[in-house]
């Protein structure tokens, strides 16, 4: 009896929906989605990762004589600047580009993302070597056994990953690095090897931390994790790994955001309809979509139960010329704030002004 529990315990696991569980987070960011996000494509950075995944194919392909290892790529940028989405909608356009380029004779590459904070366990150094080494015994079908010992992972994952490098084209995609930590709760890049085979390409995402002055004199909020943060991020320049920067949107963007927002429309009940608070909560989560702006005009409903947000001139130069409005994150959630309130028949003016006395803080 113990041992058939034991069973389906193994069956049924976090492990076996874990990888639905990092799928959905980035579902939740891919333009188009049917998500609350707002995200700014930039080719270039696009450019930059696929050429970096693709290196390995070029030398081979030109005669050129491969490297004898790969070091990972870093994408690095404030909180809510857009390095998950832009992570999750590159992923998109390469499984697509590959899927097309290969032949049969060459399987297009495992692709492997994982990102920091989208389950409980998914922080943790040993939880993501063992999903990673089930996956890739999975797909490339090795004879290896995996440790039981948690402690072991660490040492044996290099030639874990050499032996299934061997059998096909690897990326690893690691969202959020600065939250792994071991079980101990120290936070550091002890864990990740200095280099990899050749075919293996490493892609990382780091938040940046607050200035070293504002954490050395404790003016940052949660000090240890941005203490954090500056340890990964001088241990990343040690090794000389490249950083790309990823910059905020631009004035344009914004302007166009704003200009194009739609707000669903709600048809008043009578007071105290329980159906109608349900339904504006539900239109106020659900439908307030900002589409992909690019070089290529983003697709907005004309449906008739939206409409447009009409904001005074100096409403709307106010919310410009604030400081952290270039960020998705920010620009998002302070029109959704503006479209709940107006929604809910709350007086709009009373919140802008309270936005503005606070200095544009959307927490107080």
């Amino acid at each position: 009896k113990e041992a058939l529990v034991a069973n389906m315990r193994n069956d049924f696991c976090i492990t076996s929906i874990e990888g639905d569980l990092h799928a959905t987070f980035a579902r939740a960011r891919i333009a188009d989605g049917g998500a609350d996000c707002i995200f700014a494509h930039q080719e270039h950075v696009f450019s930059e990762l696929t050429s970096f995944c693709e290196s390995s194919i070029k030398e081979s392909k030109d005669g050129s004589i491969p490297s004898s290892f790969s070091i990972p790529l870093v994408l690095s940028g404030p909180s809510g600047i857009g390095k998950s989405a832009v992570l999750a909608n590159w992923i998109v356009r390469f499984e697509a580009e590959s899927k097309r380029a290969q032949s049969i004779m060459e399987a297009g590459p495992f692709i492997f993302w994982h990102c920091c904070g989208s389950s409980r366990n998914s922080t943790y150094v040993s939880h993501l070597f063992r999903r990673l080494m089930k996956e890739l015994k999975k797909h490339f079908e090795l004879n290896i056994q995996i440790d039981e010992r948690d402690d072991r992972l660490p040492w044996d994952f290099p030639r874990f990953l050499e032996i299934a490098a061997k059998k096909g084209r690897i990326v690893l995609i690691i969202d959020g690095v600065h939250r792994i930590q071991n079980e101990d709760g120290e936070v550091g890049l002890k864990w990740l090897p200095l280099n990899f085979p050749p075919n293996v390409k490493v892609i990382l995402s780091l938040t940046s931390p607050s200035k070293e002055e504002k954490i050395s004199t404790g003016q940052c909020v949660h000090k240890e994790r941005e203490e954090g943060k500056l340890r990964i991020l001088h241990e990343l320049k040690r090794r000389n790994w490249r950083i790309i920067e990823l910059a905020g949107l631009e004035k344009g963007q914004c302007e166009k955001i704003i200009d194009d927002f739609r707000m669903p429309h709600i048809a008043k009940k009578n007071k105290g309809s329980k159906f109608s608070e349900r339904r504006r909560s539900s239109l106020v989560s659900s439908s307030i979509f900002l589409n992909e702006i690019s070089n290529v005009p983003g697709h907005i409903t004309d449906d008739i139960n939206e409409r447009k947000l009409a904001l005074v001139p100096k409403t709307r130069s106010e919310m410009l010329s604030h400081p952290e409005i270039t960020n998705p994150l920010y620009l998002c959630t302070l029109l959704k704030c503006v479209s709940y309130f107006m929604l809910s028949s709350y007086d709009l003016w009373i919140f802008l002004n309270s936005w503005k006395i606070n200095g544009g803080s959307l927490t107080s």
